[in-house]
């Protein structure tokens, strides 16, 4: 099986109507009214759905994604829509921006493709050398509710010219999910050809995610689905964390 994203990249897009790119785009301007002069980071852009949103917002905006053919298709589409943008192929347990930020956001589960909670770690200290002192950390993780649904095993979705089946095996006892990603895609019409790919994503305790963030210098708010549900109930568990201190 190819590297996770790489075949994907293609048709993520198509498949992904379902992200909450504009619920967190919406929190991020009702919270920060003054994006104009802030420089922001997004962690594990994929193709730049979000990124683009905020670089016709934000002062400066860096896109980083550890996959390069997520970032083709958003340096493409960037450059269609005259948005400027600096794009960096980077391990996000390693991150280093050419300047620091105001603000980083990690959207649809990314932090959740970490396999360990040592691998968290270096993720959030990381991110913090990047922030200004009193920056924020925006990101989302699994919630309970997320994980009852990726127990069901099978989920698909079919379009005239494309087709996807995901395949998910969910351990209980250590948090570790495993996708089987099986794509059809047809380029003229009749024929389809068949992608595969092998995902890995590793959920996280709210109780590890705060001692996590406490240890690497950060102060959390904790809603379940951008305040519509209790954590308990929620299908993400959306994470505003704010840097109060260099760990």
């Amino acid at each position: 099986m190819s590297r996770p994203y790489s075949e994907f990249a293609a048709i993520y897009d198509m498949f992904m109507n379902g992200a909450p790119h504009d619920a967190w785009l919406n929190f991020i301007t009702h919270r920060w009214p003054d994006l104009e002069s802030l420089d922001v980071v997004d962690i594990g852009c994929g193709t730049g759905q979000l990124t683009l949103e905020l670089a016709a917002r934000c002062r400066r905006v860096y896109g980083v994604d550890r996959s390069e053919e997520m970032l083709v298709q958003a340096a493409r589409a960037a450059m269609d829509a005259n948005m400027a943008v600096q794009w960096l192929c980077q391990d996000i347990r390693e991150i280093k921006l050419p300047g620091r930020v105001h603000l980083a956001v990690a959207c649809c589960d990314v932090l959740n493709y970490l396999p360990s909670r040592e691998d968290l770690r270096m993720c959030f200290q990381g991110v913090a050398s990047q922030l200004y002192s009193g920056g924020w950390f925006c990101f989302d993780v699994f919630g309970p509710a997320r994980i009852h649904a990726l127990k069901d095993g099978v989920w698909h979705d079919i379009r005239d010219d494309a087709a996807v089946l995901f395949e998910t095996d969910v351990d209980e006892d250590s948090g570790r999910i495993q996708y089987d990603v099986h794509m059809f895609v047809s380029e003229d019409g009749s024929s389809y050809h068949r992608y595969e790919e092998h995902h890995v994503q590793q959920y996280y305790t709210l109780d590890v995610l705060l001692q996590v963030l406490d240890s690497t210098g950060f102060k959390a708010e904790i809603e379940g689905d951008f305040g519509r549900k209790t954590v308990d109930g929620a299908d993400r568990i959306c994470v505003v964390a704010q840097k109060v201190s260099d760990s």
